[in-house]
């Protein structure tokens, strides 16, 4: 199979989830915690990724230049997959077991993606994500408590559709 198929995947699997969380919140809030939760992801990947070279993306999204090939598979990974993921924690106000759960699933697809050889570790290790990813995912559920105050049935956008 193709490595951009399982890339493509992950991003067709990420914005149907973030529709569903607009679908069933119906507010504009819920939008700007998910570009929040982007900038956020882009903040820490910026030291991971980008000034300690920690893993490369193998999503043969363009062929002839492997520099933008890896940056497109971050950006699939760091702009969607968990961004959505930490926004439908927050706006559905689930828990902690939710939170190991889908950190847990994101280190078997790190796993997964390991075994098939399109994504490597340079000095990385999966425990690092297991260990930071329930951080990164619990953060914007004190943003919505600390700073936005959103309430769990407000319904902005239902108004005008």
């Amino acid at each position: 199979m193709h490595n951009s198929y399982w890339y493509y995947a992950l991003l067709v699997l990420s914005i149907s989830l973030f529709s569903f969380i607009l679908f069933k919140k119906r507010n504009t809030q819920s939008l700007y915690l998910l570009l929040t939760n982007i900038g956020g992801a882009f903040l820490i990947e910026t030291v991971i990724y980008n000034f300690l070279a920690c893993y490369n993306y193998n999503p043969n999204f363009i062929k002839a230049n492997e520099f933008y090939d890896n940056n497109l598979g971050a950006f699939v990974s760091n702009a969607f997959a968990l961004p959505v993921v930490a926004t439908l924690i927050a706006v559905f106000h689930l828990n902690w077991i939710w939170i190991i759960f889908f950190s847990g699933l994101f280190v078997g697809i790190e796993w997964l993606f390991l075994k098939l050889h399109i994504y490597s570790h340079n000095w990385w290790r999966l425990a690092y994500t297991g260990l930071g990813l329930p951080f990164y995912f619990a953060m914007p559920r004190f943003i919505i408590t600390g700073f936005c105050v959103l309430p769990k049935d407000s319904n902005i956008i239902g108004s005008f559709i």
